[in-house]
């Protein structure tokens, strides 16, 4: 519904220079592989523990521990081969370009006519030499490309892409930046003036993502300023894909160990979104909600 026209194959890439409160995709901050654990799983067998070559595997009277910056940067995870009750699985694993070609060409026959590859993450475009290699090697193929971005890259790699891309979704997540610093860890500056240079230069389908959070994004002025922001961007149409905050994600963070910061955030009921929408519709733009996209 939301990642492009079509049925599509969606390549994730792992690294974030965010790190949303809200994020569904914890497992993709980081550019490393991690390990993500089933507790309720695990039968302390202890074979992880002994096949860990780091040490970074402890096995208590109640639990199994995991020290996550020792297993950063290991390729080999034997933990999870030797696993026997699927409580340890690893997320993330190194492709090359040709690799991630064959699967799209094996998946191609699916697509129908309007399908086609939607690069996301993470932040794909962190990934900057694999990115546009893979997308470059789609065009060469007549495959249709997509990007999911949140616009927190140089602008000289959307350059660089913008000749392989035919979609670009791109989060606006609020305008006023000590409020974007304070729920994703960056200010929005570079993400503000990577969407005016690409409504400006990119000749493909733009359209602008809004994740509405409660408590972050959801007031009428946050709303308005989003708005305005957008409509006055030098395009001739503008398009935004309102997405209602869910709690999708909550189990990967308690499989990565980590915690959770927005459990107290309320998913948003249908007449808010519904405001929401009219606002952005108010000021010229076309705007989906949710799954009411326009492909």
């Amino acid at each position: 519904m939301h990642d492009g026209p079509g049925c599509r194959t969606v390549v994730f890439l792992k690294g974030c220079p965010l790190e949303c409160r809200w994020c569904a995709n914890p497992e993709g901050m980081r550019r490393h592989p991690a390990p993500l654990l089933r507790v309720e799983a695990c039968d302390r067998c202890n074979r992880c523990a002994d096949a860990c070559e780091r040490g970074a595997i402890a096995i208590d009277a109640e639990r199994l521990l995991i020290d996550r910056d020792a297993c950063s940067g290991c390729m080999a995870f034997r933990c999870a081969e030797v696993c026997s009750s699927g409580a340890l699985q690893i997320a993330g694993q190194s492709m090359d370009v040709e690799a991630v070609i064959r699967i799209l060409q094996r998946d191609r026959r699916y697509w129908g006519g309007d399908g086609g590859v939607t690069l996301t993450g993470g932040e794909p475009l962190l990934q900057r030499e694999f990115a546009i290699a893979l997308l470059q090697r789609c065009c060469e193929t007549y495959i249709d490309t997509a990007v999911e971005t949140a616009g927190h890259v140089a602008w000289a790699v959307y350059e660089e892409c913008l000749p392989y891309l035919d979609w670009i979704f791109f989060d606006i997540k609020h305008v006023d930046a000590a409020r974007h610093a304070a729920w994703t860890g960056r200010s929005n500056g570079l993400i503000l003036d990577n969407a005016r240079r690409l409504a400006a230069r990119f000749s493909g389908r733009l359209i602008f993502r809004t994740p509405i959070v409660p408590g972050f994004n959801d007031t009428g002025e946050d709303l308005t300023r989003i708005a305005a922001f957008i409509a006055a961007l030098p395009r001739e149409t503008h398009e935004v894909n309102l997405l209602p905050l869910h709690h999708l994600g909550r189990e990967k963070y308690r499989k990565l160990g980590a915690p959770y910061f927005a459990p107290d955030c309320d998913v948003c009921a249908p007449d808010d979104l519904a405001r929401a929408a009219a606002i952005f519709r108010a000021a010229g733009i076309s705007c989906y909600v949710a799954g009411d996209t326009p492909f």
